[in-house]
């Protein structure tokens, strides 16, 4: 089969604690969550539930982590003064809910009354009753009303796959509206899969796209969904962006039959210089500048819902709760935008959610080494690859190869599970299939049939059009995750 691959381009590897890629604790996936850290405590009567983020390298095992939240005393007022309390400045405990705070009051003619001064706010695990008796009189005893708010968290499960390290900048260069594709008649099986009468230009749909279903059909309901698969024209399955998990993995419900009403729109996206090394799960994509706001998209932070790596385009979301819906950012503008500039980097926001009061501001807090390309001459950047693996229920995904089981054949690691795939010059619509694009020094795009350590076999990428490509189909050339060289080399989908 040739030399075999270099373990090094299998996967976005870490660092052990021995330093090196291959201790015992090192493997795929990145970074854990070693803290939390609270921007703003918040108020809370009822206590909130935390969603830690989505793990930025979610094609290689990674594990999203979990935690419960702590709280502590922000503010507390008498709400009943009592009596038989020495009028000095007096310290009082707060024991109940599994912590212990420390207020300070100074009564007046034996009673409860003034400000109270929080000494301690203590950490608490659980909310305890707002209204908390004051010890230390001899008559009717007084009570203090708390409120809590968010101090850290106990983290249960450290997860894996979280990556702190951000992406080189990458230039946008323009904007494209969402449209309404016309589709001639649409069959609707009952497993999540579209097929259209009227097929589309090649490349119109590609996987992890998002699309717009309108019309009150009762065949697929109004909503945002993702394409987990299709054949780029005729044909997508669809699946629902979850916020148990923040992945498209649940197939779309769908009712077989022929739609009268349905209608699809794709998202509106941005165009970058190169989409490498960003990824449609959350990851947090800053605009700068004032470039993009003739086209909707204002400067600040936005989360990626989407990416297409063969057009560089990508889909947007305003807020890291509209990447759980898939409400990307609308736009009704196609324009150049080429002063904007985007940077990708791994999403630590945590959601806050289900309590009363004030919402809190809270950040995760990564540990651990990834390493990076060239360090120690151990590993470089993850040959990245589409995969439908044998037991796959969603179709191709994007995936990482684990290990090499011949010149063709690879065991993959997807968001779907593990399994042996074969490289295959068409989109893999079929289980136990893969694809690695490749591409070439003027931008001509290519699958690649056969992988050795330093060469591939390629075939022209005839999805994409209105190329001149500088290898026929069945060359051998060498490859590179970096610069590829003119009628040399290609460079290898990597990140």
């Amino acid at each position: 089969m040739g030399r075999p691959l270099s373990k090094r381009f299998f996967g976005e590897l870490n660092y052990g604690t021995t330093g090196t890629v291959t201790s015992g604790d090192a493997g795929l996936a990145g970074q854990t969550v070693a803290s939390v850290t609270v921007g703003t405590a918040g108020t809370y009567t009822t206590a909130p539930t935390l969603s830690f983020p989505v793990p930025l390298e979610i094609g290689e095992g990674a594990v999203r982590a979990t935690g419960t939240p702590v709280f502590t005393v922000v503010s507390a007022v008498v709400t009943a003064g009592g009596s038989g309390y020495a009028n000095t400045a007096t310290q009082f405990t707060v024991t109940s809910g599994g912590g212990t705070a420390t207020i300070s009051i100074t009564p007046s003619g034996g009673a409860l009354t003034g400000t109270v001064t929080i000494v301690s706010g203590g950490t608490f695990t659980a909310l305890p009753g707002a209204a908390v008796a004051v010890v230390g009189g001899t008559g009717t005893g007084g009570t203090v009303t708390l409120t809590f708010g968010l101090s850290g968290a106990t983290i249960t499960n450290a997860g894996d796959g979280y990556l702190t390290t951000t992406t080189p900048a990458t230039a946008i260069t323009a904007a494209t509206a969402g449209a309404s594709l016309t589709l001639g008649t649409i069959t609707v099986a009952a497993n999540g899969v579209l097929s259209f009468g009227t097929a589309q230009s090649a490349g119109t749909f590609w996987v992890g796209q998002v699309l717009v279903a309108s019309g009150s059909d009762s065949t697929l309901a109004n909503g945002n969904y993702i394409v987990t698969a299709t054949n780029g024209t005729s044909t997508v399955t669809l699946a629902t962006l979850t916020s148990a998990t923040g992945l498209p993995t649940t197939v779309a419900t769908t009712t077989a039959g022929t739609a009268t009403t349905l209608a699809l729109a794709t998202a509106g996206t941005v165009t970058v210089a190169s989409a490498n090394g960003l990824v449609g799960n959350g990851q947090v994509f800053t605009i700068t500048g004032s470039g993009a706001a003739s086209a909707g998209y204002a400067a600040g932070a936005y989360y990626i819902v989407a990416v297409n790596e063969a057009t560089n385009q990508i889909s947007l979301a305003s807020s890291y709760a509209n990447f759980f819906t898939t409400t990307v950012v609308s736009t009704t503008t196609t324009a150049s935008i080429t002063s904007t500039t985007g940077v990708g980097s791994q999403n630590l926001v945590i959601q806050v959610s289900s309590g009363s009061g004030a919402m809190s501001a809270v950040l995760a807090t990564a540990s651990g080494t990834q390493g990076t390309y060239g360090t120690s001459g151990e590993f470089g950047p993850a040959i990245l690859a589409n995969a439908w693996i044998p037991t796959g229920v969603k179709g191709y995904e994007a995936s990482d190869i684990t290990r090499q089981k011949g010149s063709r054949r690879y065991l993959v690691e997807t968001p779907d599970g593990n399994g042996v795939c074969l490289l295959t010059a068409t989109l893999p619509l079929t289980a136990g299939y893969m694809t690695i694009g490749a591409t070439d020094s003027a931008g001509n795009t290519y699958l690649v049939t056969k992988l050795t350590r330093h060469n591939v076999t390629l075939t022209q990428n005839v999805l994409a059009s209105g190329q001149t490509w500088q290898f026929a189909t069945g060359a051998v050339a060498q490859w590179t995750t970096g610069t590829a060289s003119v009628n040399v080399s290609v460079t290898i989908d990597n990140g």
